[in-house]
């Protein structure tokens, strides 16, 4: 068990690697068309090349995108 933020949370231990089960979401949904906007304009790009967007909020507030075209940031 692992005390965190979120919580107890379950540890296992496999060979000499640690996983651990992660929190429930605290956000879950589609990204806010304004955030989105302020992204492309920050990384550069069209907001028509953010193909998807969604809420990943397990505790540090992360989502995640889809983009039309691979480019590295």
């Amino acid at each position: 068990m692992q005390q965190c933020g979120a919580g107890v949370v379950p540890v296992r231990l496999d060979g000499d690697i640690l996983a651990f089960a992660a929190p429930p979401r605290l956000r879950s949904g589609a990204v806010d068309a304004d955030l989105l906007t302020a992204v492309a304009e920050i990384l550069g790009i069209e907001n028509g090349e953010i193909l998807d967007a969604e809420w990943l909020d397990n505790g540090p507030g992360w989502w995640e995108c889809y983009s039309q075209t691979r480019r590295l940031f």
